[in-house]
């Protein structure tokens, strides 16, 4: 069903814990649902994460802007913590602690970028990242004083960097509202992608997911027009 030419935004502060598989996906057949605390609803609910996609030269990124609500059709924003080294931990029980250590040497980092670049330093030593290992990693090193964290709001920071900088083969033009209301901004428009499907690489020791398109988003006025 889609949901069309309105500002459907909300806020709501979703950690790991809120990131398990719905046990009805299957049921439902729609890739990529997680059971998360719509700040709409008001309870735990599908939601789909909906990501854009930057392209600089001949590079392309993906980012996650928006977690949508499947039975309301609302956009959360994507509140994560964020993780600061701030001192060195006396003690490095496991090999996990010391590459999070190593990795926050680098500067702050959300929770999805922390998992990206541990996934991403795979090594024979730690082959499989677990999102629940990382978290009590994290706890670990808070409790000795060696991390701090706070509360990022990632899909304001998101949208502010996409209206910043010129993106032009993502903005597809002015949207909808803003010429119905004779009110021309800059081209604002971008699309936004979901999972559509997800396979696991052996060899990797990962999963692939294939993103495809759901709908389009205005940077501006946060018009959204997309089919859940």
């Amino acid at each position: 069903m889609a949901q069309s030419g309105h500002n459907v935004l909300s806020s709501s502060r979703n950690l790991y814990a809120l990131y398990r598989p719905s046990t009805s996906d299957s049921v439902n057949r729609t890739p990529g649902l997680r059971n998360r605390l719509c700040a709409n609803c008001r309870m735990m609910t599908h939601h789909r994460t909906l990501y854009v996609k930057t392209e600089t030269g001949r590079s392309s990124q993906w980012f996650p802007i928006f977690w949508a609500c499947t039975e309301c059709k609302s956009l959360n924003h994507l509140v994560l913590p964020c993780y600061r080294l701030v001192a060195m931990p006396a003690e490095i029980p496991s090999v996990l602690v010391n590459v999070i250590v190593e990795v926050l040497k680098a500067g702050p980092m959300d929770a999805f970028q922390l998992l990206a670049e541990l996934r991403r330093r795979r090594s024979q030593a730690v082959r499989h990242i677990f999102d629940s290992e990382v978290e009590m990693a994290i706890e670990y090193l808070k409790s000795r004083g060696a991390v701090a964290e706070e509360t990022i709001d990632r899909t304001a920071l998101t949208i502010q960097a996409l209206r910043a900088r010129p993106w032009k083969s993502k903005h597809l033009g002015s949207c909808p509202a803003e010429l119905e209301g004779s009110v021309v901004r800059r081209k604002g428009l971008v699309s936004l992608y979901a999972q559509k499907s997800s396979t696991w690489n052996q060899g990797l020791g990962s999963r692939r997911t294939q993103l495809g398109p759901i709908g389009t988003f205005c940077l501006n006025c946060q018009y959204c027009d997309i089919d859940l």
